[in-house]
C-alpha cells in the first residue's frame, strides 16, 4: 500500500477530525433537542396522569359523599375517605409539576385546582351539615344536585387543561419526529463524508467510533427507560403505601406460608395488636378458625357472602368477641403462580348488634300480636255469646207481652176507648219491632258463629228464592226486578247468600220515592271475581255515611219514615266477609244507590 506524502495525511486527517468535530456537534445537538422532547413528551403524559387521577379520585369523593347523602350511613362514605387522602398527595404533585415542568397551562392548573378545593369544601360542608341535623329528602336532593354542579365545573376546568396539555403534546411530537429526521439525515450525511474520507486509512478507527456511537444511544435511551420505569414504580409504591396505611379498612398481606409481610394500623387495632406484633407471626395464630359468634351471645357463626368475602367472628388479643367482614384475595405472579394473600377486615360489630337487638324486638312484638290477639277473639267470642243470649232469652217476655196485648184486645174490646186502642196499638207494633230487631240479632250472631262451607252456588237460583220470598212486598210495592238470563257461578253458602240478596233487594224495594221501585241486578266478571250489583232509583246516600251504614244499628232515618231495625247492612257487610268476599256502596242523593257485593268466581255448575 502507498502512503501518501505526511502533509496530505495530515490534512486529510484533520479533515476527518474536522468532520467529526462537526459531525459529533450536529449529533449533540440533535441528541440534545431529543432527549428535550422525549423529556417534554414524558412530562406532558405524566402531567395528563395526575389530571385524570385527581378527576377520579375527585369522582369517587362526590360519589361517597352522594351514597352517604341518599343513604344516611357512614360505611358510605369510605370512598370519600380514600378519594380525600388521594387527593391530598396528588394535588400538590401536579402543582408541583406544573410550577417547575410545565408553567405554559399555570392558569389553568390554578383554576383546576380551586375547582378541586371547591368541590372538596362542598363536600365536606354537606357531610358536616349532615351529621349535625337530619337533612329533609328535599335538602338531601339539593344539595347532590348542587355538588353534581360543582363536580361538572372541575371536570369543563378538567377538560380544558388536558385539552390545552394535549394539543402542547401534539405539537411536541410532531416537533420530536422533525427531530429525528434532521438528524437521521445529518448522521447520514456526515457518515458519507466519514466514509469517503476514511475508507482506505481509517476503516477500523472508524468501525469502532461507530460502534461507540451505536453503544452511546442505546446507553441513553435504555438510562432514559429506566429512569422513567423507576419512577412509576416509585410513584405508585408511594400512592399505595399511603392508601395501605390510611385505609380505614384493616389491610394485611401475607406469603405462601400465612405469615404476615404487611399490616396496616387498622387491622391490627381490629385485632388488639401493634402493628409491629403482626408481622412474621402467622395468620392463623391470629385469626384462628373459629366461630364463637356474635358477641355475648355464644352462638356460633360464620355467613359467606360470595367466595372469598364473608361475616364471621373473631376473637381479639384481650379475648373479646368482634364481628368482621373479612375479604380474602390471592396475590398471581404469571410464573410462580400464588405468592401470597392480601386481606381485608371491616368492623361491623355495632352493625351485628343491631341486628341482634332488632331480631329480639321482633319476636317481642309478635308474642305481644299474639297475646292481644288471642285477647281479641275471646272478647268476640263473650260478645257473641251474650249477643246470641240476649236475644235468645228476651223472646219469651217478648212474647207474653204479645200475648196479653192480643188477650188485652179480645177479652176487653168494648170496654177501650180510643186512647186506649192508641196505647194497645202501640204495645203491638212495638212489639213487632222488637221481635224484628231479636231475629236479626240472632241472625248477624248465628253468622258469627256459624261454620260455614263455601261450595259453587247459582246466583239465578239464590235470586229466585230471594224473589220468592219478597213476592208479597213486590206485588205490594208494584215493583219490578230486572234479573239477567245468564249470570256466572260464585263460591258461596248458599242460605247466607239468599239472607244478604233479600236484605239488599228488600232495602231497594222500601228507600224510594213515589214511584214503583224499579230494581236492576247485574253481575260483571273480574278475573277470577264476580261482582252483584243491586241498583235502585230511591232516595239515595250521602257519601259521608256510605262507611257508617254498614255497622250495627246504624239507621239514617226515622221509623216513622222508614222503619226497621239497623241491622240489616251489618248482615249483609258480615255475611259477605264470612264468604271471602267484600261489599260497598255507590250512591247520589235523590239519584238512587247501587249496593254491590264480590264473591270469588265458582266454576259453571251443571
Amino acid at each position: 500500500m502507498v502512503l501518501p506524502p505526511a502533509r496530505t495525511l495530515k490534512f486529510a486527517f484533520g479533515v476527518v477530525v474536522l468532520v467529526l468535530v462537526l459531525d459529533g456537534v450536529i449529533s449533540f445537538v440533535s441528541a440534545r433537542r431529543l432527549v428535550e422532547a422525549q423529556w417534554l413528551i414524558q412530562n406532558s403524559a405524566r402531567f395528563l396522569r395526575q389530571i385524570n387521577t385527581t378527576l377520579s379520585f375527585l369522582k369517587d369523593a362526590e360519589t361517597g359523599q352522594r351514597g352517604y347523602m341518599l343513604g344516611g350511613r357512614e360505611e358510605f362514605l369510605e370512598p370519600y375517605q380514600v378519594a380525600l387522602q388521594s387527593l391530598q398527595v396528588e394535588v400538590p404533585a401536579m402543582m408541583e409539576e406544573a410550577r417547575q415542568v410545565l408553567p405554559r397551562h399555570r392558569d389553568l392548573t390554578v383554576a383546576y385546582e380551586g375547582a378541586i378545593r371547591n368541590e372538596l369544601d362542598f363536600l365536606a360542608g354537606t357531610i358536616r351539615t349532615q351529621r349535625a341535623r337530619d337533612l329533609t329528602r328535599e335538602e338531601r336532593q339539593a344539595l347532590v344536585v348542587r355538588g353534581k354542579q360543582i363536580m361538572d365545573e372541575a371536570r369543563a376546568v378538567a377538560a380544558r387543561l388536558i385539552s390545552a396539555e394535549q394539543m402542547n403534546l401534539t405539537a411536541t411530537r410532531r416537533e420530536f419526529r422533525r427531530a429525528v429526521r434532521w438528524t437521521y439525515a445529518t448522521f447520514g450525511l456526515a457518515t458519507v463524508l466519514n466514509l469517503a474520507l476514511v475508507v482506505a486509512l481509517y476503516r477500523t478507527v472508524r468501525q469502532h467510533l461507530e460502534g461507540r456511537e451505536r453503544a452511546s444511544r442505546q446507553l441513553a435511551e435504555s438510562e432514559g427507560q429506566l429512569r422513567a420505569v423507576v419512577e412509576s414504580l416509585r410513584s405508585s409504591e408511594s400512592r399505595l403505601r399511603a392508601v395501605f396505611n390510611l385505609s380505614s379498612a384493616g389491610l394485611a398481606q401475607t406469603d405462601q406460608t400465612g405469615k404476615f409481610t404487611l399490616v396496616n394500623a387498622r387491622f391490627a387495632e381490629i385485632l388488639g395488636y401493634a402493628s409491629g406484633d403482626l408481622i412474621g407471626l402467622n395468620r392463623r395464630q391470629v385469626v384462628p378458625n373459629r366461630f364463637p359468634g356474635t358477641p355475648g351471645s355464644g352462638r356460633g357463626c360464620s355467613t359467606v357472602i360470595e367466595v372469598g368475602r364473608r361475616e364471621r367472628c373473631l376473637v381479639r388479643r384481650d379475648g373479646t368477641e368482634v364481628w368482621v367482614l373479612e375479604s380474602v384475595r390471592p396475590i398471581e405472579d404469571g410464573e410462580a403462580g400464588t405468592v401470597g394473600f392480601v386481606t381485608a377486615l371491616i368492623d361491623i360489630t355495632s352493625r351485628k348488634q343491631a341486628e341482634q337487638e332488632l331480631q329480639d324486638l321482633l319476636v317481642t312484638l309478635e308474642h305481644r300480636v299474639e297475646e292481644r290477639t288471642a285477647e281479641l277473639k275471646d272478647v268476640n267470642q263473650q260478645l257473641e255469646a251474650f249477643t246470641y243470649t240476649v236475644a235468645h232469652d228476651l223472646r219469651a217476655p217478648l212474647r207474653a207481652i204479645q200475648g196479653f196485648a192480643e188477650a188485652l184486645r179480645e177479652d176487653y174490646q168494648d170496654k177501650l176507648d180510643a186512647n186506649a186502642e192508641e196505647y194497645l196499638r202501640r204495645v203491638e207494633a212495638g212489639a213487632r219491632r222488637m221481635e224484628a230487631l231479636l231475629e236479626d240479632l240472632l241472625s248477624y250472631s248465628q253468622l258469627s258463629r256459624a261454620n260455614l262451607k263455601l261450595v259453587p252456588v247459582v246466583l239465578a237460583a239464590a235470586l229466585d228464592e230471594v224473589t220468592t220470598q219478597l213476592e208479597s212486598e213486590i206485588r205490594a210495592r208494584s215493583a219490578r226486578i230486572i234479573i239477567p238470563e245468564r249470570l256466572p257461578s260464585v263460591y258461596a253458602h248458599l242460605p247466607t247468600l239468599v239472607q244478604v240478596l233479600q236484605n239488599l233487594i228488600s232495602n231497594a224495594l222500601k228507600f224510594t220515592l213515589n214511584q214503583p221501585p224499579v230494581v236492576v241486578i247485574t253481575a260483571e266478571e273480574m278475573g277470577g271475581l264476580v261482582r252483584v250489583s243491586i241498583r235502585d232509583c230511591g232516595i239515595g246516600i250521602a257519601p259521608e255515611f256510605f262507611e257508617r251504614i254498614f255497622q250495627v244499628f246504624e239507621r239514617l232515618h226515622g221509623q216513622d219514615r222508614f222503619p226497621g231495625t239497623g241491622i240489616g247492612l251489618a248482615i249483609v257487610k258480615k255475611g259477605v266477609e264470612r264468604m271471602g268476599g267484600t261489599c260497598g256502596v255507590e250512591s247520589e242523593v235523590n239519584r238512587g244507590s247501587n249496593f254491590w257485593i264480590e264473591l270469588r268466581k265458582a266454576p259453571e255448575v251443571v
